[in-house]
C-alpha cells in the first residue's frame, strides 16, 4: 500500500513541475518503480523457499 501511495505522490507531482521538468519526473517514476522490485522479488524466493522447505 505504501508502494501505491509513493507511486501515486509522484504522478501528481507530475502536475505542479514544469513542462521542462517532465522527463525527469517520469525518469524517476521509472527509478523507484525500479528500486521497489527488488523488495518484492526478495519477499517472494523466501515464500517460495519456506513453501519448499515444507
Amino acid at each position: 500500500m505504501i508502494n501505491i501511495a509513493v507511486l501515486v505522490l509522484i504522478m501528481v507531482s507530475g502536475l505542479f513541475v514544469p513542462i521542462t521538468w517532465e522527463n525527469t519526473v517520469v525518469d524517476i517514476y521509472y527509478l523507484v518503480l525500479l528500486i521497489m522490485i527488488v523488495p518484492t522479488v526478495s519477499m517472494v524466493v523466501r515464500v517460495v523457499h519456506s513453501f519448499i522447505k515444507n
